[in-house]
């Protein structure tokens, strides 16, 4: 950030951990939906490297790594997103795991948007917001044709 683009005028109590969000998108694929926010810092995961170094190319910050032991410290994003990333694993016990690790790093207070589906279910296709700290508002997207 250049000296010219600070605000000048903010409030001399804030940092700027209260000026910017940090999002983590796990599955981000080729990087599609990362500069969405041109706003915060988002950091983009993927299990694909071949998927990253495109992203990278286009100029975003992403990650190499498994869903299952994501590299980041705990408590380390405002707001984590998974799309279509949690049905591909086999188990249940994996698909926990995945959340877990998206819990992990979710800081207190942080929101969590996870968008799961079955092609072949309708019925299964879940949309998921979690709020750190409050219960799991679960949506049937079937319900909302």
């Amino acid at each position: 950030m250049s000296a010219s683009s600070v605000n000048r005028d903010a409030p001399k109590n804030l940092t700027i951990e209260k000026l910017i969000t940090i999002y983590a998108f796990s599955g981000c694929g080729t990087g599609k939906y990362l500069g969405l926010a041109p706003e915060s810092f988002v950091v983009g995961s993927d299990s694909c490297v071949e998927f990253g170094e495109i992203a990278a190319k286009n100029g975003h910050n992403v990650v190499a790594c498994d869903n299952q032991n994501l590299p980041f410290r705990d408590n380390s994003f405002d707001a984590v997103i998974s799309v279509g990333v949690i049905h591909h694993f086999a188990s249940i016990k994996r698909r926990e795991k995945a959340l877990e690790e998206l819990y992990r790093i979710l800081q207190p207070g942080g929101k969590m948007l996870v968008y799961v589906w079955a092609f072949e279910q309708d019925e299964r296709k879940v949309c998921i917001w979690y709020r750190r700290g409050v219960q799991f508002e679960t949506i049937n997207l079937s319900m909302l044709h």
